[in-house]
């Protein structure tokens, strides 16, 4: 999913930074160069010169023309280097999160391949009492097989399937960060809002979520998410543990502005774009989310 809507976004929000620097850069020079020109027009309009004097302003203008041409190397070289952090920082976040995603596929195989395991071994303990004619055990191994396979069943956490497997997807995220997952969601029946959206807005959420926990430093990490819904909008409120000594700058609390910055903005662009809005809260030791947006 990361790869998917995340993707797009960052890549997208990446590209405006780029955009945004290179107009800076047209505006400096522009500017300089307009600065220079009104002043030749100055002289040249409103003083009588001699040939030395245009020899002057000729000089004048060339000495004047040396820092421009300076000043924009200057700031060419420094965007430049800009870019090549900025480049570094988003493959950075892309190779983590690769990672990360990597690391949930490996740990959900070996959970499943240990069920499987678990189960044979139990089946055959089964097949065993039965042939030995220990009809009471092996009873109860199928009470005991019955209560652990009804603990450990998959369990829906809404009835909207988009948002029930990104729950179950993050749950055994936080699972192996060992991050405590508590979530309560109360969705409309019919919502319209695309699939593209419930994705993005619930995922970059998330992220932001488990990705302070991880930078939290503390020993107790948690993440706690409730959703609910009054008249036309969604309610979205999530707390998430969070490290005491960074202090909250809206765009991030983590020193690495780039990856956390970016899911808050495009949550605060999803919720906008609904006649929403996106609060921030800063706790010291927990940071919490409640995001408000239009559904129909």
């Amino acid at each position: 999913m990361r790869g998917c809507k995340n993707h797009m976004k960052s890549t997208s929000k990446h590209q405006k930074q780029k955009n945004r620097l290179i107009k800076c850069l047209l505006f400096t020079v522009l500017s300089l160069i307009t600065a220079a020109a009104l002043i030749i027009f100055y002289f040249y309009t409103y003083q009588d010169f001699t040939e030395q004097d245009y020899t002057l302003v000729y000089i004048s203008t060339l000495v004047y023309s040396i820092p421009i041409f300076f000043i924009g190397v200057y700031v060419y070289i420094s965007l430049k280097e800009y870019y090549k952090k900025i480049d570094n920082d988003y493959l950075q976040t892309q190779e983590t999160a690769a990672k990360r995603q990597e690391q949930l596929l490996i740990h959900a195989r070996e959970q499943m391949q240990q069920r499987m395991n678990a189960a044979l071994s139990q089946l055959n303990e089964l097949e065993h009492l039965l042939r030995s004619g220990q009809e009471k055990e092996a009873c109860q191994l199928c009470s005991r097989l019955s209560s652990y396979y009804q603990k450990t069943r998959y369990r829906h956490y809404c009835r909207n399937d988009i948002v029930d497997v990104i729950l179950h997807t993050k749950k055994e995220e936080c699972d192996l960060l060992h991050i405590a997952f508590t979530c309560h969601i109360l969705l409309p029946e019919q919502m319209n809002l695309p699939a593209p959206v419930l994705i993005s807005l619930f995922v970059n959420l998330l992220n932001n979520g488990i990705e302070g926990c991880s930078s939290s430093g503390q020993e107790s990490l948690f993440l706690k998410l409730s959703v609910n819904y009054k008249g036309d909008y969604l309610l979205l409120h999530m707390e998430n543990a969070k490290n005491p000594a960074t202090v909250f700058s809206h765009s991030s609390t983590k020193a690495d502005t780039f990856s956390h910055g970016l899911g808050l903005l495009i949550l605060e662009e999803i919720a906008g774009q609904r006649d929403g809005s996106c609060h921030w809260q800063d706790r010291q030791t927990a940071f919490v989310s409640d995001i408000m947006l239009r559904y129909r």
